[in-house]
């Protein structure tokens, strides 16, 4: 029992933290955020494109399927188009400061 509830916080632990990197990267990489229907496209600093998409992925995040970066602009694959509202919704909130939703 003790073992599970350790593992347990520890996955919790890990959220946050990738959550709070997400939002470090976001907040200092990305440049705007657009959707089209189920696709996210974002565009970040020269050459930041894959440390953001890692972050996406990373942060596995139930809306995102996963991304493809390039140099500057990154592909996000939603699950759907609510998702990929959600996923438009939550960026410009952390870019705009905020916490995301």
């Amino acid at each position: 029992p003790g073992d599970r509830a350790m593992s347990a916080a520890h996955i919790v632990d890990d959220d946050a933290r990738l959550g709070s990197r997400l939002e470090r990267v976001v907040r200092e990489h990305v440049v705007a955020v657009e959707v089209v229907d189920v696709l996210g496209v974002v565009h970040s600093r020269p050459s930041t494109a894959p440390l953001v998409a890692a972050a996406l992925d990373q942060a596995r995040l139930p809306e995102v399927a996963g991304t493809v970066a390039g140099d500057d602009t990154i592909l996000v694959v939603c699950r759907g188009r609510r998702a990929a509202a959600r996923i438009e919704e939550r960026l410009l909130s952390i870019l705009q400061g905020g916490k995301p939703a």
